[in-house]
């Protein structure tokens, strides 16, 4: 599937000064969506300014609380975008209130408002399974929306790497980014053998702009990878050397992370490791039937031209 056609769908997108977010919305407003977003009153002021410079209309509030100042996203709204979530949220948030409650609330409010169409972006390794708290609640609000009596598509997009607009970046390349600049030794858990398949950030959001051009929300979960399987060994040698730097890397037992996890979940306002991002690190994660190019209706953007950006931008990280 590749569509440039013209989307004239009045859409409301849900964490849309995020990463994600940023460069779906400036996709969505290319191609004449009415767009509007609804972000956090934490939201940073640069990340509003951006997407009103997209064409986007910005209110700040919450899922949980729409009132007159928010309504008006939701009202003529004939579809919703749904990207709220972390793997790594800040201290005293709940991974269950993030993913199913909010999914809980967005369908409430699509009810509501009569919106009939949502499109939840949720994460490759979903599973009725999950080995993580994560996964778990994604799957959750995957399965609240599938018990809903809305249209709906679910995405999960394996690691997203790379920027094109806006300020916001993957939070853990640039984490690997200044282990890289500021460490002697670069660490790795388990030595990064765990394999990952990640994609382009502008080749994803160009696919979910095409599946909801397409308008077929049929309750499908598609898979979105990039083009190359690597592990995460390896992932960190191909950003060193667009950094410029050699370094060796070093091997962190599984025990050790998860007790220096455990220490951060405790005392940082937003951990720099959680447990689950520990066990991802042990647990490769690859798509079963990736379905990227079919909807780019192009070849993947490579590895290594996605992770170029930071070449540039290594002085300032």
């Amino acid at each position: 599937m590749t569509s440039s056609r013209t989307i004239k769908s009045s859409i409301v997108v849900l964490g849309a000064s995020g990463y994600v977010g940023s460069h779906l919305v400036s996709k969505l407003a290319e191609r004449g969506a009415d767009v509007r977003c609804l972000v956090r009153r934490s939201s940073e002021p640069a990340d509003m300014d951006f997407l009103r410079s997209c064409g986007a209309r910005v209110f700040t509030g919450d899922l949980s609380s729409i009132d007159s100042a928010t309504s008006p996203a939701f009202d003529g709204a004939d579809m919703a975008v749904h990207l709220i979530g972390s793997i790594a949220p800040h201290k005293g948030e709940n991974l269950q209130e993030l993913h199913l409650r909010k999914t809980q609330h967005l369908i409430d409010e699509c009810v509501a408002y009569q919106i009939p169409r949502v499109l939840l972006v949720s994460a490759l390794g979903v599973s009725d399974q999950a080995k993580t708290k994560y996964h778990a609640t994604k799957w959750q609000s995957e399965e609240a929306l599938r018990s809903s009596q809305l249209q709906h598509l679910i995405a999960r997009p394996s690691l997203i790497v790379g920027r094109q607009v806006g300020q916001r970046d993957s939070k853990l390349v640039s984490r690997y980014c200044q282990l890289i600049l500021n460490r002697p030794t670069v660490p790795l858990i388990e030595g990064g053998t765990n394999k990952i398949q990640p994609v382009f950030i502008g080749d994803l959001a160009e696919a979910l702009t095409n599946l909801i051009a397409s308008g077929e929300f049929n309750g499908r979960a598609i898979e979105l990878g990039g083009p190359e399987v690597v592990t995460m060994h390896q992932f960190v040698e191909m950003l060193m050397k667009v950094l410029g730097v050699d370094k060796p890397l070093s091997n962190v037992p599984a025990l050790a992370a998860r007790l220096a996890a455990f220490f951060c979940q405790f005392t940082q306002e937003v951990p720099l490791v959680t447990t689950d991002q520990v066990t991802l690190a042990t647990t490769d994660n690859i798509c079963r039937e990736n379905r990227l190019e079919q909807l780019l209706g192009r070849r993947c953007t490579p590895l290594s031209q996605a992770l170029t950006v930071y070449a540039s931008q290594s002085s300032g990280l």
